[in-house]
């Protein structure tokens, strides 16, 4: 079973990425010198490093680096930020100013439904077809100009495979233009089908 230490430190550079939740409001990326939280561990016989921005710490994160050994780090970092991670660490709950660190989310705006056609006045005319419900349909096998609509085509009924002939039968020529004439007759149906 491995075993996980905890550090916090400031990022040096701003070329790691957060190994937070989806949602991270920093896009999973590091500004220099912005606090991190880092996981450290050994994995299939190696050691990995898992950092995340402090904003992006979870009560369940928080609640195992309490009973964990000792976070490291806590001596390089400035009097508030310290203090602020102790606290959190005791309480198992982020603190207002850890929160206000992660940025609104940008609204993204509504995209406007583009008009296919008419005008789009909604009055009804002419110009306004093809948009919802503001006009009418006079009938369902009608379409606007008079013409019946076309029905919809349906797959070809599968054809059905003929027996398996028995080991010692043997077709007689009169049996084998029959079968013939029956399938010639089942596809003519088809066509038919299809075209009308």
């Amino acid at each position: 079973m491995s075993t996980s230490t905890y550090h916090v430190e400031y990022a040096k550079t701003a070329r790691a990425k957060c190994n937070g939740p989806n949602d991270c409001p920093y896009a999973h990326k590091f500004d220099k010198n912005q606090l991190k939280l880092v996981n450290s561990f050994e994995r299939n016989g190696m050691h990995m490093n898992k950092g995340r921005h402090w904003c992006c710490v979870t009560p369940t994160i928080l609640k195992h680096m309490k009973d964990a050994a000792p976070v490291g780090g806590l001596d390089d970092l400035e009097e508030a930020d310290r203090k602020r991670v102790e606290e959190c660490i005791e309480t198992g709950q982020l603190d207002a100013e850890s929160l206000k660190q992660r940025p609104p989310k940008e609204k993204t705006p509504r995209k406007r439904k583009s008009k296919k056609n008419g005008d789009g006045d909604g009055d009804g005319d002419e110009d306004d077809a093809g948009q919802g419900d503001t006009v009418a349909a006079d009938s369902d096998d009608e379409d606007d100009q008079g013409k019946p609509k076309k029905k919809p085509k349906t797959a070809a009924p599968k054809k059905k495979t003929p027996p398996k002939k028995g080991k010692g039968k043997k077709n007689t020529k009169e049996e084998q233009e029959e079968e013939e004439k029956e399938e010639l007759d089942e596809e003519e149906l088809d066509i038919d089908e299809v075209d009308g």
